[in-house]
């Protein structure tokens, strides 16, 4: 059974050429399969050593070498003879270079590995190469290779890699380069170290360990030999493949060059012979043939019926995507008809704005801070100058792009028409009617249930350029006053500022009404006029929430007004148009990889 789960897991879609073949050919082209571990065929030819080397290999005519003797079937040791595949390919070394490779009687591999690094054992035959071991070993290019895989319980946890094993137990036998490089590629998994291989995989077995990685033909030919029929191959690892080499101590330089100049000579005849020597020996031990033959078929037709399945798949989703691509090309030319028609939008909304240009000649030291959140903007600013007044507001409407650019629209025409035709003048006034006129443009009749609850939050201020008196009136929206002087108001009480500088610059904050545009038509709710004796150099600031509801910084919370008072202070010094370029600067560095949320707009002027 466990040989249909080593056919299973490498050869895939090769499981209907072991139906034609008889069962002794289709374990050979198995046992191929298994390994394509060694290199492609040289020509063979007579090896040309240098004279330092030939000289080298009469000076130690015997060499003594370490091993594992339980690493079947590449290694085994009994009854005083070294044999299995690595025991074929040194029988190679001593035809070609005359030298006698000698087995060390009797030594586990912990001994091996202990006398390679201490010096007593000058080389060994079978080792996997690790940067630990080349600070004290030379190796040769590895002549052997097989994939590395993980063995767990049949009733076990899925594992579909080691990534799977964190947090895990698994087992390994000590010494192994298996160990070093899980240990440092993947500290989470626990390793319990083993004496074995063997002890390793019993304890997999027994539930004492979650896994056990290792080359494939060792752990089924162990398996297979001592009946672990509770055990699977559960996955490949990321490394692929155990790679195996020759390695001597550092100072045998020679011996490397020797024995690669060998192994690159072996022909492909004489290391095909070797493998299906070894691999014959596996297959024969306790193969079910009827039951190899049976599960091949039926696995066939699985793979049959999966391979139907994915060609249908692959036929509807081809499909499928050629009618979302339409899809998609249509809906690309609806967005472009739809950004190009909002562009042309804000070509309009900016055509109706007043320009810089006209704010800085009407209020000579004057910034504008806009930055709308998509094209078109539900924020704008308003400005209107009759003699040696000027009218100017930052106005806030309900939500942001196109919904909110129509009503500023509806705000902008409304404010012209009230100072304009109306000739209403007291911004309190103003609000007062801009209230009841846009109520009015989005009531249909009482009882519709299509009525709009929309409306706006503004700041409207109005400036007597030779009285230096200045009149404010906000619905939801302050007025923010920084001035080195104690403001009065209208009737001559003195103002409170509720920021003071270390400098002495004060920031007074002129509370707005705490209801919009739009949604109170009650004659009882009138907006508050405000009336402030300014000093020359006083600036005032006119704003949206949109800046200070700005979510950022370190813990992405809100800017806030606190925050915002004292930065209008630290920055009172500057050109207005130093200004602006700081309070932008702060925004975007607040902001950071955060979505800006709401249209932005902040008025500054000193007056």
């Amino acid at each position: 059974m466990f040989s249909l789960i080593v056919v299973c897991f490498l050869l895939n879609c090769n499981v209907l050429i072991l139906l034609k073949n008889s069962l002794s050919t289709s374990y050979k082209f198995l046992g191929l399969l298994i390994f394509h571990l060694f290199f492609l065929n040289s020509t063979a030819q007579k090896i040309q050593f240098s004279e330092q080397e030939k000289a080298w290999m009469e000076k130690h005519p015997v060499i003594n070498f370490g091993y594992e003797p339980k690493w079947l079937p590449f290694e085994i040791y009994e009854n005083g003879e070294y044999s299995g595949i690595i025991g074929d390919y040194v029988k190679i070394l001593e035809r070609e270079t005359g030298i006698d490779f000698n087995p060390i009687p009797d030594i586990n591999w912990d001994e091996t590995v202990l006398g390679l690094k201490s010096g007593e054992i000058d080389f060994t035959c079978c080792a996997g190469i690790t940067e630990e071991r080349k600070e004290y070993l030379n190796f040769t290019k590895p002549y052997v290779s097989s994939p590395m895989v993980i063995v767990t319980r049949k009733d076990g946890d899925f594992v579909g890699g080691l990534e799977d094993l964190a947090g895990k137990k698994i087992a390994l036998p000590k010494n192994y380069y298996t160990g070093e490089i899980i240990s440092r590629d993947y500290p989470k998994i626990t390793i319990d170290f083993k004496e074995s291989v063997e002890a390793s995989i019993r304890a997999v077995s027994l539930g004492e360990a979650e896994a056990f990685v290792g080359n494939l033909v060792v752990v089924s030919y162990y398996i297979e030999h001592i009946g672990y029929t509770n055990l699977k191959i559960a996955a490949p690892t990321e490394y692929e493949k155990t790679h195996i080499a020759l390695a001597a101590r550092k100072d045998w330089p020679e011996l490397i060059t020797i024995c690669q100049k060998v192994f690159d000579n072996i022909k492909y005849e004489e290391r095909d012979a070797i493998l299906q020597k070894w691999m014959k020996v596996r297959y024969e031990f306790g193969v079910d043939t009827k039951k190899v033959k049976k599960y091949t078929v039926i696995i066939g037709l699985i793979i049959l019926i999966i391979f139907i399945i994915i060609l249908q798949w692959n036929k509807s989703l081809k499909k499928e995507i050629a009618k979302r691509k339409v899809i998609e090309k249509k809906l690309k030319v609806k967005n472009k008809d739809v950004t190009d028609s909002i562009t042309y939008a804000k070509r309009i909304q900016d055509a109706i704005l007043p320009s810089n240009e006209r704010f800085t000649r009407e209020l000579s030291q004057t910034f504008i801070l806009f930055k709308p959140k998509d094209i078109v903007s539900g924020d704008f600013y308003w400005l209107v100058t009759k003699g040696d007044k000027s009218w100017f507001a930052a106005v806030d409407c309900t939500g942001h792009g196109v919904p909110g650019a129509f009503m500023s629209i509806v705000g902008y025409n409304l404010l012209n028409k009230i100072v304009g035709e109306y000739g209403i003048t007291e911004p309190s006034k103003i609000l007062d009617e801009l209230n009841k006129g846009v109520a009015n443009m989005l009531k249909k009749d009482d009882d519709s249930a299509e009525n709009v609850r929309d409306g706006m939050d503004i700041a409207l201020c109005c400036f007597d350029k030779k009285s230096k008196v200045l009149e404010y009136a906000g619905a939801y929206n302050p007025l923010y006053i920084v001035s080195k002087h104690s403001l009065k108001s209208g009737d001559k009480k003195e103002l409170n500022p509720v920021y003071t500088s270390e400098k002495g610059l004060n920031l007074y904050d002129v509370k707005a009404n705490r209801f919009s545009i739009g949604n109170h038509v009650e004659e009882t709710l009138s907006f508050t006029n405000h009336r402030i004796q300014l000093n020359s150099g006083d600036i005032v600031y006119l704003f949206s929430d949109g800046y200070v509801d700005q979510f950022g910084g370190e813990k992405g919370k809100k800017y806030r007004y606190k925050r915002f008072k004292e930065y209008l202070v630290s920055i009172n010094d500057l050109s207005m148009e130093e200004q602006k370029l700081k309070l932008e600067a702060e925004f975007i560095n607040w902001m950071g990889p955060h979505e800006q949320i709401d249209d932005v707009i902040v008025i500054g002027s000193r007056l």
